[in-house]
């Protein structure tokens, strides 16, 4: 430092002075808790926000399930309303006919049974998705919350 004048050299020591001090209060401001504690809730909020677009993936698909188990069971109550309307109005005239239409009735009435049963299911499956979901939601506005007042410490 020989070569700068006294000036110039007692700048280059406060410049000095300056960056020491501005290492020293990033490793303390990197060393507090708080600090420490963000991160972990940034992370945790990160894999809870995964979840919970999983969780509502899950639920979106567990809906559709129950909407064409709901639509199939419509579709086959409406065959089965219009042949026994057949059977009914006595317009089968062949015993063979109606014999075939009989068989068709209790056919599909097994046919309801077992969409009724998939549509039960899936329901039950939403409902599971459904609590899956909420608790996700739950936890992730906790960890975003607790970040949230971490970050104003």
């Amino acid at each position: 430092m020989s070569g700068f004048a006294p000036q110039e050299q007692r700048r280059l020591l406060d410049l000095q002075e300056v960056d020491s001090r501005t290492d020293v209060l990033d490793q303390q401001w990197r060393a507090h808790p708080a600090v420490h504690a963000i991160h972990e809730l940034s992370e945790r909020s990160a894999t809870l926000e995964d979840e919970k677009a999983a969780a509502e993936q899950a639920v979106q698909d567990t809906r559709g399930r129950v909407r064409s188990a709901e639509r199939e069971a419509e579709d086959i109550r409406a065959r089965q309303a219009k042949d026994q309307k057949r059977l009914d109005a006595g317009s089968v005239s062949s015993p063979r006919e109606l014999e075939s239409l009989q068989h068709e009735i209790a056919t599909l009435q097994t046919k309801l049974d077992d969409v009724e049963t998939i549509e039960l299911e899936a329901m039950e499956v939403l409902d599971s998705v459904e609590a899956t979901l909420a608790g996700v939601a739950a936890s992730l506005a906790a960890a975003l919350g607790d970040r949230e007042r971490h970050e104003q410490e």
